[in-house]
């Protein structure tokens, strides 16, 4: 997924609903992984992910990926403030 902030947020990605553990990424540019901002494995509810950042102006690429190359469906929710 793709996000483009015109001005510094507080942004929060988490994994709401997941029959598989998830694991977000994001990143500055999308085909760099040294660009990296945060990840995170199991900081949302049980083993799901939750990414919460403040995060300046420009653009990022969040990656949603499963623990161990698991598979599954989920429902990403996406607060900006």
């Amino acid at each position: 997924f793709s996000l483009r902030l015109e001005q510094a947020r507080n942004v929060t990605f988490e994994m709401v609903v997941a029959d598989y553990d998830t694991v977000l990424f994001l990143r500055r540019v999308c085909d760099d992984a040294a660009s990296q901002v945060v990840c995170d494995d199991d900081g949302g509810q049980g083993v799901q992910s939750r990414i919460s950042q403040q995060l300046q102006a420009g653009e990022y690429f969040l990656f949603v990926d499963g623990f161990l190359n698991r598979t599954g469906t989920g429902t990403l929710q996406v607060t900006i403030q």
